[in-house]
């Protein structure tokens, strides 16, 4: 027995609520919080591996890495694992809709290098958004394929502005069956005003917030005696 069998409860609810969005044709996101060390990375692994089985499904993996200083980390992994994934067709009419905006999103332009366009320059606020609105197009295109199961790990990491893409996500690939699943560290986010706002907007929006706390004294005992065994 592992740590995640005695999780198995918070699987299945992440699971159900998997289930409910690809149902229903409509994005969905499930906030998994605790403190450092409390097991989020092992329950959404465990997680992706039971749904992947069951289902047949591919889960798309990215996360935050605390000692790297590039903000929106762990999109930049997933829109370039999307990009290099989706068929050419895809890609073409992405960029004919978009342009180049996505870029700043990309460690390398990729497969989508000798496609760009050039644009004028823009002042911060509009960068942002066009970025943003980039990204949405990028995934509702993906979702048009077959629904999105996407884990974005340590989010916290990412700063403010990560919550607002996912925020930014969310809210605008209506009608495509895009489920999130985000772990993200409790400690300090309440001193952050714009994370702060993002996690009570997701929350007001539907999402589902679950709370890890430690294993009680049963259950770490019959994890001590199984690790022994």
């Amino acid at each position: 027995m592992c740590s995640s069998d005695l999780r198995q409860g918070e699987v299945t609810a992440i699971a159900a609520a998997a289930d409910s969005v690809i149902e229903d044709g409509r994005p969905g996101v499930v906030l998994v919080a605790g403190e450092a060390g409390i097991g989020k990375t092992t329950l959404v692994a465990e997680f992706a591996r039971q749904y992947g089985t069951l289902h047949g499904r591919s889960v798309w993996y990215c996360r935050s890495d605390e000692l790297a200083a590039e903000p929106l980390q762990p999109f930049r992994g997933l829109i370039a694992e999307l990009v290099e994934a989706l068929p050419d067709e895809v890609l073409s009419a992405h960029v004919a809709a978009r342009g180049h905006d996505v870029l700043p999103l990309l460690p390398h332009p990729g497969r989508l290098g000798p496609r760009m366009t050039a644009t004028v320059p823009t002042d911060e606020i509009t960068a942002r958004h066009l970025l943003f609105e980039a990204a949405a197009d990028l995934i509702r295109r993906a979702a048009e394929i077959g629904p999105l199961v996407i884990v974005i790990d340590d989010l916290h990491w990412a700063g403010p502005a990560g919550l607002q893409l996912l925020r930014h996500l969310e809210r605008n690939v209506t009608a495509s069956p895009v489920f999130f699943v985000v772990c993200l560290r409790d400690t300090g986010e309440a001193d952050d005003d714009d994370v702060r706002t993002a996690l009570a907007e997701l929350a007001r929006s539907g999402a589902v917030r679950i709370e890890l706390g430690g294993l009680d004294a049963s259950a770490l005992r019959e994890l001590v005696w199984a690790r022994a065994a």
